[in-house]
């Protein structure tokens, strides 16, 4: 589970007309990353597409969102050059029959986007007082009115005839009182902020009584029309075949864009690349199920080939993959911290920021986002070790009378709660060693690793049990003996021998200091009590009503976006920075799979 996985060689061979088929197929499993030998590129009939499907992507751009859904029903039968003349030819039938539908529909767009903003516009300003400038002895009129969207442009009150400032939407806008010469000096500025001065519409009746009656007729009217002009879209999208004709573009396109290599001979096509998909079952059905004719091999690799590497981990663990992939993807011959990562981070997050009631709070915010957020099962674990030394620590939403705690009170036993970490830190370094001897073994190093690393271990783990007792010291002199001893036997040299003892000291100076780096979690752990000791304090002061209640609710609020998020870099950083440094290199491949086709990713 630790080890990388090499991704799985395959090969297909299929018939040079079904190829748009196959690599749909391929691309629909989510499994496959296409690798063609070196020095192939695309056949001449797919690289003269490009001028076509430029021609197509204006198309896309100036009329994508009047078109229909793409059919899921092309076959791409014929070569790519024919598929993509006919089905731009029936893109263009189309475009040259309904053109002035589109500019019509885009009108009436906008005409139905400013009377939208006139109706919105005059409610805002009736509910504001009728002392304005804009009525005249009771008569609520707006003959020679203007609305003004100013954009970024800073307009003031009385300039220009300006009258009354409102806000619709939260956008702050004006009604504007002045004539066209006064409006026309308004023009360069407004449009130059990407604002805009809308004129009183025709259909506004005044005075201004039944507006919003008047306005739902003209929207219905505007609405009529714009569903005349679709229902002839839908018409002539039906006759001239566009649903079918877009699905071929797209595919097309989607070939272009994803792959850059194949294959070819006169009636053949050969495809090859990598999948994760072991069995290779997924990939056989895939191509049974496209009817292309096709037939499917898993050979050996090619020996220059580099396969990209697959993370093997329950999924339980694979969100905290983003840690490995901070780092890059681990090598074949390293190992993956992933399941450790997975126990060890939330521990540590648990230790800084240990409460019961705030945990609970994490646990529920990472449930409610990891639907749509996978990366939030990370705060799940998260909280619920915040919540299990909330008990360790007898913490409750910051306040420590409401149950005992399992352990000790940080505040209270402050040098317990800062050694407990260099311990901990202290293990997870040694593991972390532990895991570059499992990659030296891997590799064929194991002999080399015993010489050079071994040494240091031995001394580091004397000097943390001199700590405690005498003996330790006999231990780290052994790995000096050591160090010493296999150099001798290496290389021979006196010269060796001081480089080997200035190495070894080195490393166990790092490893010493690494180490220290993790009295941070006891003191952010020290911290995070403060904090909340501060919070209970001001509490106590506000007394206990409302006022106690409000400060209890905003301290804690504080304390979950402000500790929360300090904590979770401290735990990023030991991860990556004091424990992955000792083992990782991250010199894996990535497995970059074909993005999914048109027919899976929905429109484009």
């Amino acid at each position: 589970m630790m080890r990388p996985a090499p991704a799985r060689w395959f090969e297909v061979l299929c018939a040079r007309d079904d190829v748009s088929r196959l690599l749909e197929a391929l691309g629909s499993t989510g499994a496959v990353e296409l690798e063609a030998a070196a020095g192939v590129g695309m056949p001449a009939e797919w690289a003269a597409l490009a001028p076509g499907l430029a021609e197509f992507h204006g198309w896309q751009a100036r009329c994508g969102d009047f078109w229909p859904l793409p059919s899921s029903a092309s076959d791409c039968p014929d070569s790519p050059q024919r598929t993509l003349r006919q089905s731009l030819a029936a893109l263009q039938a189309w475009g040259r029959s309904c053109e002035a539908d589109i500019a019509a529909l885009q009108q009436l767009a906008r005409e139905r986007r400013d009377l939208l903003l006139w109706l919105a516009a005059i409610r805002a300003w009736q509910a504001q007082s009728t002392q304005t400038p804009m009525l005249a002895e009771g008569r609520s009129e707006l003959i020679g009115s203007w609305l003004v969207d100013p954009g970024s442009a800073t307009l003031a009150l009385d300039e220009h005839g300006l009258a009354r400032q409102l806000e619709v939407d939260g956008r702050k806008l004006w009604l504007l009182l002045a004539d066209h010469a006064r409006v026309s000096t308004l023009c360069a500025a407004i449009s130059a902020a990407h604002g805009r001065l809308l004129p009183c519409p025709r259909w506004l009746p005044q005075p201004l009584v039944g507006v919003d009656a008047i306005g739902d007729a003209q929207l219905a009217a505007l609405d009529a029309r714009t569903q005349e002009h679709r229902s002839h879209l839908v018409a002539v999208a039906s006759q001239t075949g566009l649903a079918r004709a877009l699905a071929d573009l797209l595919r097309l396109d989607w070939i272009a864009r994803s792959v850059h290599a194949l294959r070819t001979s006169e009636l053949l096509a050969f495809i090859s690349g990598w999948t994760s998909d072991v069995s290779g079952a997924t990939i056989e059905r895939a191509v049974s199920a496209s009817s292309a004719r096709a037939l499917v091999h898993f050979p050996p690799p090619p020996v220059p080939a580099t396969p990209p590497l697959l993370l093997s981990n329950p999924r339980w663990a694979r969100p905290f993959e983003i840690f490995s992939r901070a780092f890059g993807v681990p090598g074949r011959n390293e190992a993956d911290p992933t399941p450790v990562v997975a126990l060890v981070a939330p521990l540590l997050f648990g230790y800084m920021f240990g409460d019961i009631g705030q945990g609970a709070v994490i646990v529920a915010a990472g449930l409610w986002l990891q639907r749509r957020y996978p990366l939030a099962r990370i705060a799940v674990s998260a909280g619920l070790a915040s919540m299990l030394f909330g008990w360790v620590y007898g913490s409750v939403f910051a306040m420590e009378h409401l149950i005992a705690p399992l352990w000790l009170r940080p505040l209270q036993q402050p040098l317990t709660v800062l050694a407990a970490p260099l311990v901990g830190g202290a293990v997870l370094l040694l593991l972390g060693l532990a895991l570059n001897g499992l990659g030296a073994w891997w590799s064929g190093k194991l002999a080399e690793w015993l010489r050079r690393d071994v040494g240091s271990i031995v001394v580091y783990l004397g000097l943390i049990l001199a700590l405690f007792d005498r003996a330790g010291l006999w231990l780290a002199l052994s790995g000096v003996l050591w160090t010493l001893s296999a150099e001798l036997l290496h290389r021979r040299s006196a010269l060796s021998l001081a480089a080997a003892l200035g190495e070894l000291l080195e490393r166990t100076l790092q490893l010493s200091v690494n180490t220290l780096s993790f009295a941070r979690v006891g003191a952010f752990a020290l911290a995070h009590a403060g904090l909340s000791s501060a919070v209970i304090a001001l509490a106590e002061i506000a007394g206990h009503g409302p006022g106690g209640l409000l400060v209890l609710i905003v301290g804690n609020l504080v304390i979950l976006v402000l500790e929360a998020m300090v904590v979770s870099i401290q735990t990023t950083r030991l991860v990556l920075f004091e424990f992955f440094t000792r083992f990782l290199t991250g010199a894996g491949r990535v497995f970059a799979p074909l993005p999914p086709p048109p027919s899976m990713s929905g429109r484009s």
